[in-house]
């Protein structure tokens, strides 16, 4: 049984899996990650989740860096980029810079929940899943985050953006090519 709901689990997220992995370790292999991710995931004798899921993820992608330490972690190669392109990313892309450092300007689980409904393209009751909370708790810091990146998306690019702009803008800066 345990076997069957492995399966299930991994027909039904494997692509977010590799996405997720994707974009959050950059130039290391998605798929291999992912692997690593649904190996592990496996071992465990419980039926597996997202929340599980997802702090295999990031386990597995810090592993990674740890690994090879020339690399850079996606919100460190934010962080550091001062509005530089990131790699694979056309050079002429001075907005996208701008609104990654937005993004890094915020804190971690704001820029956490809106990667997770952009980047990651979870339903609000996965993120709840995820981040161990309510979908009540999910809206509110949903609505909070996206109203303050709209702020620092603005002073940074002169955008006049609002929350309701947010979701476009985040998906416009999504590294890597991967999705849901």
């Amino acid at each position: 049984m345990a076997e069957a709901n492995q399966s299930a689990f991994r027909a039904e997220y494997h692509t977010l899996v590799v996405a997720a992995c994707e974009w959050r370790a950059m130039q290391a292999d998605p798929e291999v990650l992912a692997g690593r991710v649904f190996d592990r995931l496996a071992c465990q004798n419980a039926a597996p989740d997202l929340h599980q899921a997802f702090q295999l993820v990031q386990q597995v992608v810090d592993e990674t860096y740890r690994e090879d330490s020339g690399r850079r972690t996606i919100m460190e190669a934010i962080a550091g980029s001062r509005g530089a392109p990131l790699p694979n990313e056309p050079a002429d892309s001075q907005e996208a810079g701008a609104l990654r450092q937005a993004l890094a300007q915020l804190g971690r689980r704001e820029r956490e929940i809106l990667q997770l409904a952009y980047w990651d393209e979870l339903a609000r009751p996965e993120i709840g899943l995820v981040l161990g909370l309510e979908a009540v708790a999910v809206e509110t810091w949903l609505e909070r985050a996206q109203a303050r990146f709209a702020l620092l998306a603005g002073r940074r690019t002169g955008i006049d953006a609002t929350g309701a702009d947010s979701p476009g803008l985040l998906r416009s800066i999504k590294p890597g090519n991967r999705s849901r």
